[in-house]
Order: C-alpha cells, then sequence, then structure tokens
C-alpha cells in the first residue's frame, strides 16, 4: 500500500513477495516470489494505456505544467526546451517545438469551446476514471500543456533507454 502512495519511480519502491504495486501491474513485473537472474524484455498495450489514463501520470502532468507555466518571462520555445529537457533530456528540434505551439493554441481553442458550451465546471471532463481524484487545470492554457507533457510522458521515447 505505502508502494502505491509513492511519488518516486519504481525503482525506489519497496517490493513485498507476491504484492505488485498497482503502478507497476501494467508493466509486466517479474513475479516476485521466483528466483530470476534474467527477465525476458516485454511490452504490452496496457503499457502506454496507463501512461494515457492513469491519474498519476495526469497529476504529474499537471504539476510540471504548472511549473513551467509560473515563468512568465519565458517564451513558448524556452518552454518546451525546458520542458524536454526534464522528460526527455533533449533538445527537441525545431518541427518538434513548431507542433507543440499548434497544438497548444489549437486545444486552448477547443477547450474554451468545450467550456462556454458547459457552462457548469462540474460537467467539465477531467480524463479520469469514476472514482479517482479530479484533476482539473485552473485554464485552457493550463489544460493544453497538461497534454504537452502527458504525451511526452506517454511516449515510447520516455519508456525506453536507448
Amino acid at each position: 500500500q505505502q508502494a502505491d502512495s509513492s511519488r518516486h519511480r519504481s525503482v525506489y519502491l519497496p517490493l513485498m513477495r507476491g504484492l505488485t504495486p498497482r503502478a507497476l501491474e501494467p508493466f509486466d513485473p517479474v513475479d516476485q516470489t521466483l528466483v530470476s537472474g534474467n527477465r525476458e524484455t516485454t511490452t504490452v498495450p496496457s503499457q502506454a494505456l496507463f501512461m494515457l489514463n492513469s491519474s498519476f501520470v495526469r497529476r504529474q502532468s499537471l504539476l510540471l505544467a504548472e511549473q513551467l507555466l509560473t515563468q512568465r518571462e519565458q517564451t513558448l520555445d524556452q518552454r518546451v526546451r525546458e520542458m524536454y529537457q526534464r522528460v526527455l533530456s533533449r533538445v527537441p528540434q525545431v518541427t518538434e517545438i513548431e507542433r507543440i505551439a499548434a497544438f497548444v493554441k489549437d486545444y486552448e481553442a477547443a477547450y474554451d469551446a468545450a467550456q462556454e458550451s458547459n457552462s457548469s465546471a462540474a460537467t467539465r471532463p477531467t480524463g479520469n476514471k469514476p472514482g479517482e481524484d479530479a484533476i482539473r487545470p485552473e485554464s485552457s492554457h493550463a489544460a493544453a500543456w497538461l497534454a504537452v507533457v502527458q504525451s511526452l510522458y506517454a511516449s515510447a521515447e520516455f519508456r525506453y533507454l536507448k
């Protein structure tokens, strides 16, 4: 249970024999009751789905998005560069910056339009499953950046080391 509430990467989670933390289940972990000198490398669709649907991933995405947005003097290019450094440890390509700029603009417009059609905050989509904590950005700008950060977390480049 402590492992399920931990905010650290899985390498730091305590593992008990026979109990797999919920956050690790989609990643096909090795059975902890067996002694295994070498583990097969596997990729299953639930890994990508976890990164796209997990309230933990959405919450972490929102935290990073809000941190990026608090630095008001930064340009969009500088924010994208910082985000890529933090998440993927590399500099983004010019085309990636351009795509993100277009995405943020389009996402904000769509989010604002959805807000106008759903005037009550209770009907606003949260991207969460029933029973999970609602992750609600404060603005369309924060919602757009949450989506961008989450897309980097869900990318294969984030999940696999070269």
